[in-house]
């Protein structure tokens, strides 16, 4: 049975759109056109996954959200937006959105998402009850849920940081949290994100070697707790925390292979002693989010290496693509997605035999399939009656995985002079 998702968009063509992609894609839609509709077909068709439109006519986004997941708890909610922004990224998770997609995106970022939505689903309905000890701790393990929701989407670096920042700071109910990171082959730790419930928190600091809690966590790579600051004589304690009246505080390393790349530290004002579940979760927390940020870093370097690699292939005046064993394309330059009248990502998820030729199958003499078929290189001259009419040259050249097997092919179109 396939699953069921709704799809609530006031724009009657996206929202038909998206149904229409949900089907093709094997999942049962419908759609809702506002917010008390969305409540009305919700109660009778009990979605999977709600795909969510934040600005609707007739009701508050975060209003629908709520009413959604507290009518459906088992139903999650991606919400899809124009208006991307750290406030509305902690508004949305705090409401229970699994995820937020800013507008306008791509096709196969939605479905991943989708896909993201059904493995949490399944793994929460296979949990089976609580025990009486876990529904104690209940608060605790939403901030755990919620920390890995905040971390798992699609929001940039700064928002992911600021969210989880959020929800530990409400978790622990810390009157501070910052969250200091270290710079690869640097001494010093730099804070990189700081909260506080007064609204004043630190902007820029940097703390050398023995200076502070955080500093002294980074160096014994294990957690510390202070009951008392007017009492620390294992580290130098900065004239700040006495200035803002802080009194007890609880740091653990932030470690990714073994390093510590960052220090993770609450603060309190209230005299307060930490349990051991307390630094369980802290810790949990900050292995959260040391892998999340080193993942980051380095889907920042990919981005950066990507944006580079378009605009080289961009000023190429002839076509290239790159698809996959299903013949959809994964890349275009903007010679390919001019030549049928696109822009780059409307071309993308595509199948080229589709967009080019107007064909559900590739070409008898198609160079991609041929490289696909025998993992050579191969290339032909090929007519093409559609946009762009003329002879073309296409060559493709496979591209294989570890197990030697074909799993991309790069095909290059110039066409030839009439």
């Amino acid at each position: 049975m396939s699953e069921k998702v709704l799809v609530i968009d006031d724009d009657e063509d996206l929202a038909e759109l998206l149904a229409l992609l949900m089907r093709k894609n094997g999942y049962e839609a419908q759609v809702a056109y506002g917010g008390r509709e969305a409540l009305e077909v919700a109660r009778e068709f009990n979605p999977a996954v709600i795909i969510q439109d934040y600005m609707l006519p007739d009701m508050k986004g975060t209003d629908l959200l709520k009413s959604l997941r507290e009518k459906h708890p088992q139903s999650y909610v991606i919400i899809i937006t124009a208006r991307g922004s750290e406030d509305i990224a902690v508004e949305l998770l705090k409401a229970g959105a699994a995820d937020y997609i800013k507008k306008p995106f791509e096709t196969d970022k939605l479905l991943h998402t989708i896909e993201k939505a059904l493995q949490l689903r399944y793994s929460e309905m296979h949990r089976g009850k609580l025990t009486e000890e876990i529904a104690q701790q209940n608060k605790e393990l939403m901030g755990l849920n919620a920390i890995s929701a905040a971390l798992a989407s699609s929001m940039s670096c700064e928002e992911k940081c600021a969210s989880s920042v959020s929800i530990i700071m409400n978790t622990m109910k810390a009157d501070i949290v910052n969250v200091f990171t270290r710079p690869a082959g640097g001494n010093k730790l730099v804070l990189k994100k700081s909260m506080s419930k007064d609204g004043e928190a630190i902007e820029d600091c940097e703390l050398d070697r023995f200076t502070g809690l955080s500093s002294y966590v980074a160096e014994i790579k294990k957690p510390a707790v202070v009951v008392d600051f007017a009492k620390e004589k294992r580290f130098k304690v900065p004239p700040e925390v006495h200035q803002r009246g802080l009194t007890s505080a609880l740091a653990v390393p932030m470690m990714t292979k073994n390093e510590v790349n960052g220090v993770l530290t609450m603060y309190s004002m209230a005299p307060r002693s930490f349990p051991s579940f307390d630094i369980k979760l802290m810790t949990s927390f900050a292995n959260l989010l040391a892998m999340a940020l080193d993942s980051l870093m380095l889907n920042e370097e990919n981005e950066s290496i990507h944006k580079r690699w378009q605009a080289t292939c961009d000023i190429i005046p002839d076509n290239i693509v790159i698809v996959d064993s299903s013949y959809k394309i994964i890349y275009a330059n903007k010679a390919a997605a001019d030549q049928v009248k696109q822009d780059i990502r409307g071309l993308t998820g595509q199948k080229c035999c589709w967009m080019f030729h107007n064909s559900m199958a590739p070409l008898d003499n198609c160079p991609s399939a041929e490289a696909f078929r025998t993992g050579e290189p191969a290339s032909a001259e090929i007519e093409i009656n559609g946009p762009g009419k003329g002879n073309y040259l296409v060559s493709a050249r496979p591209v294989t995985g570890k197990d030697g097997k074909v799993e991309l092919v790069v095909e290059y179109a110039r066409k030839l002079p009439d």
